[in-house]
């Protein structure tokens, strides 16, 4: 019998709900995870636990990890039309990445998938938008 429980952040994101998918039909134990569970959308078709997790409130993740064996951070905040881009979107996924990190570790989670398409964004000029062209050094 499988014990490792697999938790998918960012459910209601493209690349978050199709992974789930994937695990489920792989036959994995999965959480999947959003911020606002009053999305339901998102869980359509997932036959698996719902959890809120929002990157920004270490209570919810530290809730949602208990028992976690394996991360995929696949969801970030982000938005083309934030009001204030260097709150909304740079502070809150970097000290919500840095949240993430530290509560997977005081859980216990054995492993992590971060994916990160926010970092591909030039901040130097803001709002960082696609004009503003993609951070140089992350093309490669």
């Amino acid at each position: 019998m499988n014990n490792e429980i697999s938790l998918v952040r960012g459910v209601n994101g493209h690349l978050g709900n199709n992974l789930v998918r994937l695990l489920l039909k792989e036959g994995k134990n999965v959480k999947a995870s959003v911020r606002n569970p009053k999305n339901k959308e998102a869980f359509e078709g997932l036959n698996c636990e719902h959890v809120r997790a929002d990157i920004m409130d270490r209570a919810s993740l530290k809730k949602a990890f208990k028992g976690v064996t394996n991360l995929y951070a696949v969801g970030a905040n982000f938005s083309m039309w934030a009001k204030n881009p260097k709150k909304e979107i740079y502070e809150n996924n970097v000290q919500g990445t840095q949240n993430v990190f530290d509560i997977a570790k005081e859980c216990g989670v054995k492993n992590i998938v971060y994916v990160s398409s926010v970092a591909s964004l030039d901040f130097t000029k803001l709002p960082a938008n696609v004009d503003n062209g993609y951070n140089k050094d992350r093309r490669n």
